[in-house]
């Protein structure tokens, strides 16, 4: 994610040059000029959609998870990361929680929760990696306990194969793409957090949305936010110290709806601060298609109806 905002920071960039070195004479030939700008705008415009095959008993189904980033950082380099080497994931992993510390040494409401994240950082080794990775059905693992796109694998032969079941696919509009998932999602929102009770208002999250690059990289890689998180359930004094701390934190947390119901936030987050939002945002997305999956148009509960993805989308 952090690979996608630079490379859209560079955009900017080369936008501004280009505007301020516009002084064109009566023969000047600005085609270039104009092919570069539809370029980046079409690097910085549409969403990415992660598709992964799933294959059971010689049945084939795709899954397509869809979020904001644009067209110019759909791609593996910006959106995963991988590694066969035990000592790099168990590096990766202690980089997770060590940029939480800090926020937990902040406050003496965190001082439990910080001890047990020592100790989750101790018992996830170079040996606990390799097994976890040698038992799983793929040969591979997810690496630290709050970074998204970070996988371990056993060896070269694992990470190619699960390589091979990973498209990413540049599409022009999740939401319609995915419109039975985003309607679902709103059913289910307007069903269940609506009212004195949750506090967001009907107009809220009908107004939901995807959350931008900048919102998706605090909820995936933000130290605040899974610092936050990692007290889901047993520290709530603890999330309401570090949510009250950062404004944008606590507005990021009060927009999504599922965070907000997942965490116990001691009061950070009251009725109040629900009701006097205006949009809800989602992080994603998700249609599939494939001869094993077939739709299910209807919104149970919580759970939003998935519909199949545009016949566009590839199979592989």
């Amino acid at each position: 994610m952090k690979k996608s905002l630079i490379k859209l920071g560079i955009c900017v960039a080369l936008i501004a040059v280009l505007v301020v070195n516009c002084k064109k004479k009566e023969d000047d030939d600005n085609t270039p000029m104009a092919f570069l700008l539809l370029y980046i705008n079409d690097q910085m415009s549409g969403n990415c959609a992660t598709i992964t095959k799933a294959t059971a008993s010689g049945v084939v189904t795709y899954t397509a998870v869809a979020n904001a980033v644009p067209k110019g950082g759909c791609n593996e380099s910006t959106l995963a990361t991988y590694t066969t080497s035990s000592a790099s994931a168990k590096a990766i992993s202690d980089t997770d929680f060590d940029a939480k510390t800090p926020i937990f040494a902040k406050y003496s409401e965190c001082s439990t929760l910080a001890a047990t994240q020592a100790v989750s950082k101790a018992n996830v080794t170079t040996a606990s990696l390799e097994t976890s990775a040698n038992n799983a059905a793929n040969g591979c693992t997810s690496v630290g306990n709050s970074n998204a796109g970070q996988t371990y694998c056993k060896d070269a032969a694992a990470l190619a194969a699960l390589k091979a079941t990973i498209q990413y696919q540049s599409i022009s509009d999740a939401k319609a793409d995915m419109s039975t998932n985003y309607t679902g999602s709103q059913v289910a929102n307007s069903t269940t957090s609506v009212g004195a009770s949750y506090g967001y208002t009907t107009a809220a999250l009908l107004a939901l949305r995807l959350a931008t690059t900048t919102e998706l990289t605090m909820l995936s890689k933000g130290a605040e936010f899974n610092a936050v998180y990692a007290g889901l359930g047993t520290s709530a004094s603890c999330q309401a110290k570090i949510i009250n701390d950062s404004a944008a934190l606590k507005t990021l947390v009060t927009k999504n709806v599922a965070v907000t119901s997942a965490l116990v936030t001691g009061g950070a987050i009251g009725s109040a601060d629900r009701a006097a939002v205006s949009e809800t945002i989602i992080s994603s997305l998700t249609c599939k298609y494939g001869a094993g999956f077939t739709a299910a148009t209807a919104t149970v509960g919580t759970t939003a109806a998935i519909g199949v993805c545009p016949s566009s989308y590839p199979s592989f």
